[in-house]
């Protein structure tokens, strides 16, 4: 945002032209003008909380969780992810929500046993 105002009347001189430059004021003709320019921008935070919990000798760890906020690179924008794994209970649970719309775009819930074919598991031959 660009403003226009005379120092000495107090007239905002480019209100019709947002763009226009002034010498003189049109009202008083006073020299003393002043041009203020306005910036603005925004800032974000994206927090994820991540844990596990293992047992010595064992190489992976017993259970897993992520809770919080990853950026999609297939949706291009950040989405709420919470994931849960249990080695000892054979569990995996996740779900992937858009926080604008609250649409769940991903659930899965089975047994860590079936959950088989994803991520670096995908180029694994069964």
């Amino acid at each position: 945002m660009r403003t226009v105002t005379c120092n000495k009347c107090g007239e905002h001189l480019n209100k019709d032209d947002v763009f226009a430059d002034f010498k003189n004021c049109f009202k008083c003709g006073s020299d003393d003008i002043e041009y203020r320019i306005g910036i603005s921008d925004k800032i974000g935070f994206h927090e994820t909380l991540k844990g596990k919990s293992k047992v010595p000798g064992k190489k992976k760890p017993r259970t897993e969780f992520i809770a919080g906020e990853e950026y999609s690179v297939r949706g291009e924008k950040w989405v709420e992810k919470q994931r849960y794994i249990n080695r000892d209970e054979d569990i995996y649970y996740e779900r992937v929500k858009d926080p604008d719309t609250g649409e769940v775009l991903h659930e899965c819930s089975e047994p860590l046993t079936k959950h088989t074919g994803h991520g670096s598991a995908k180029h694994k031959k069964q």
